[in-house]
């Protein structure tokens, strides 16, 4: 009986300490860093990409239309339309810091509520276009992208890493 027993509380400690392993492990698995040089990932990204429609911006233009600081980041690309009534943008970010990776989401996820508002009563194309925008992020790297090759930007930007 006393074999049962101790058999028993055995099986239930080693069934606690396998739950507490699965709810533990997750905690401490992180996502691998890319080691993919910026201008090389940049290049990939863009490659095939007919650039026309996405200018490259200053730092300033990214402060004015996404709030965010460049100093914030390892490095940071900005591109977008010289037409105001269009919805293509493209940013790529490196990340130094986990508090850049969440300026950078936070502000895009801000800036696509107010692009989506604004084009949704009367630019149904570029409505569209901002429903089927994408925003990607990895350890350190993350992509906005919004206009008519988004799937492949996106696509190019995923293998790149």
């Amino acid at each position: 009986m006393k074999i049962i027993k101790d058999y028993g509380l055995w099986l239930i400690k080693g069934g606690c300490i396998l739950a507490l392993l699965v709810l533990v492990a997750p905690l401490f698995q992180t996502e691998p860093m890319s080691n993919a040089p910026f201008d090389q990932v940049l290049q990939a990204t863009i490659e095939g990409v007919d650039m026309s429609k996405y200018p490259q911006k200053d730092v300033l233009a990214l402060k004015r239309y996404l709030d965010l600081d460049a100093s914030m980041f390892e490095q940071i690309a900005f591109y977008r339309s010289d037409n105001a009534m269009d919805a293509d943008e493209l940013v790529l970010a490196k990340f130094n810091t986990e508090e850049a990776k969440k300026s950078f989401l936070d502000a895009i996820q801000k800036r696509i509520e107010s692009q989506t508002t604004t084009y949704e009563g009367y630019a149904p194309e570029q409505y569209d276009l901002m429903k089927k925008g994408k925003l990607i992020s990895h350890a350190n790297y993350g992509l906005y992208v919004v206009g008519p090759q988004a799937e492949q930007i996106a696509s190019q930007f995923e293998k790149s890493l």
